[in-house]
Protein backbone atom coordinates (compact mmCIF):
# COMPACT_ATOMS: atom_id res chain seq x y z
CA UNK A 1 0.00 0.00 0.00
CA UNK A 2 1.27 3.23 -0.87
CA UNK A 3 1.10 5.84 1.84
CA UNK A 4 2.10 9.15 -0.07
CA UNK A 5 -0.02 12.06 0.53
CA UNK A 6 0.48 13.67 -2.63
CA UNK A 7 0.37 12.17 -6.11
CA UNK A 8 3.68 11.23 -7.79
CA UNK A 9 4.27 11.97 -11.43
CA UNK A 10 6.50 9.99 -13.99
CA UNK A 11 9.02 12.89 -15.10
CA UNK A 12 12.68 12.38 -16.32
CA UNK A 13 14.20 15.06 -16.38
CA UNK A 14 17.60 16.86 -15.29
CA UNK A 15 18.74 17.73 -12.28
CA UNK A 16 22.13 18.97 -10.53
CA UNK A 17 22.62 18.55 -6.50
CA UNK A 18 25.14 19.19 -4.42
CA UNK A 19 25.52 18.93 -0.29
CA UNK A 20 28.33 18.78 2.39
CA UNK A 21 30.79 15.69 2.88
CA UNK A 22 31.12 14.42 6.18
CA UNK A 23 34.41 16.47 6.36
CA UNK A 24 32.65 19.74 5.20
CA UNK A 25 33.74 19.75 1.21
CA UNK A 26 31.28 20.38 -1.38
CA UNK A 27 30.10 18.15 -3.42
CA UNK A 28 28.00 18.39 -6.52
CA UNK A 29 26.50 15.90 -8.90
CA UNK A 30 24.05 15.37 -11.48
CA UNK A 31 20.94 12.90 -12.81
CA UNK A 32 17.87 13.26 -13.65
CA UNK A 33 14.54 12.88 -11.94
CA UNK A 34 12.38 9.32 -12.11
CA UNK A 35 9.55 10.66 -10.61
CA UNK A 36 8.07 14.30 -8.81
CA UNK A 37 5.15 15.39 -6.43
CA UNK A 38 4.85 18.49 -4.06
CA UNK A 39 6.59 17.19 -1.63
CA UNK A 40 9.23 15.54 -2.85
CA UNK A 41 11.45 13.51 -6.03
CA UNK A 42 13.35 10.35 -6.95
CA UNK A 43 16.78 10.73 -7.94
CA UNK A 44 18.31 9.01 -10.39
CA UNK A 45 22.17 8.83 -10.56
CA UNK A 46 25.60 7.70 -10.18
CA UNK A 47 26.85 9.46 -7.34
CA UNK A 48 24.65 9.23 -3.92
CA UNK A 49 24.44 11.43 -1.01
CA UNK A 50 24.05 9.45 2.21
CA UNK A 51 20.63 9.08 3.92
CA UNK A 52 20.11 12.00 6.10
CA UNK A 53 22.21 14.30 4.71
CA UNK A 54 20.50 18.45 3.27
CA UNK A 55 20.88 18.87 -0.44
CA UNK A 56 20.32 21.40 -3.04
CA UNK A 57 18.55 20.06 -5.92
CA UNK A 58 18.03 22.63 -9.48
CA UNK A 59 15.86 20.49 -11.80
CA UNK A 60 15.22 21.94 -15.01
CA UNK A 61 11.64 21.16 -16.91
CA UNK A 62 11.26 21.60 -20.35
CA UNK A 63 9.60 24.49 -22.16
CA UNK A 64 6.05 24.23 -21.97
CA UNK A 65 4.12 24.59 -25.52
CA UNK A 66 3.88 28.59 -26.22
CA UNK A 67 6.15 29.61 -23.02
CA UNK A 68 7.93 32.47 -23.04
CA UNK A 69 10.48 31.19 -20.65
CA UNK A 70 12.09 27.68 -19.30
CA UNK A 71 11.21 26.73 -15.52
CA UNK A 72 13.81 26.12 -12.97
CA UNK A 73 13.11 24.49 -9.29
CA UNK A 74 15.16 24.90 -6.70
CA UNK A 75 14.75 23.11 -3.06
CA UNK A 76 16.52 22.97 -0.48
CA UNK A 77 15.65 19.20 0.72
CA UNK A 78 16.31 16.23 2.95
CA UNK A 79 17.53 12.57 1.43
CA UNK A 80 15.13 10.07 2.64
CA UNK A 81 16.76 6.53 1.44
CA UNK A 82 19.22 5.46 -1.16
CA UNK A 83 18.57 2.66 -3.14
CA UNK A 84 21.66 1.22 -5.07
CA UNK A 85 22.79 -2.15 -3.98
CA UNK A 86 21.06 -5.17 -5.86
CA UNK A 87 19.25 -2.68 -8.45
CA UNK A 88 19.72 -1.93 -11.88
CA UNK A 89 22.00 1.04 -12.60
CA UNK A 90 18.82 2.50 -14.25
CA UNK A 91 17.09 2.47 -11.01
CA UNK A 92 19.60 3.56 -8.02
CA UNK A 93 18.79 6.39 -6.97
CA UNK A 94 17.80 8.60 -3.90
CA UNK A 95 14.84 9.75 -2.36
CA UNK A 96 14.26 13.31 -0.79
CA UNK A 97 11.61 15.26 0.76
CA UNK A 98 11.83 19.37 0.38
CA UNK A 99 12.04 21.57 2.97
CA UNK A 100 12.18 24.68 0.73
CA UNK A 101 11.50 25.09 -2.75
CA UNK A 102 10.82 27.87 -5.38
CA UNK A 103 9.99 27.83 -9.06
CA UNK A 104 12.30 30.20 -11.44
CA UNK A 105 10.89 30.91 -14.65
CA UNK A 106 13.82 32.17 -17.09
CA UNK A 107 16.77 33.52 -14.18
CA UNK A 108 13.14 34.78 -11.78
CA UNK A 109 12.75 33.84 -8.82
CA UNK A 110 8.68 33.39 -8.24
Amino acid sequence: MDRRADNRYPLKVPVLFSWEDALGVHQRAEGSTRDISGKGAFILCGEYPPAGVSIHLEISLPPAPQAVRPLQIRADALVLRVEREGSPPDTCGFAVINKKISFLAGGEES
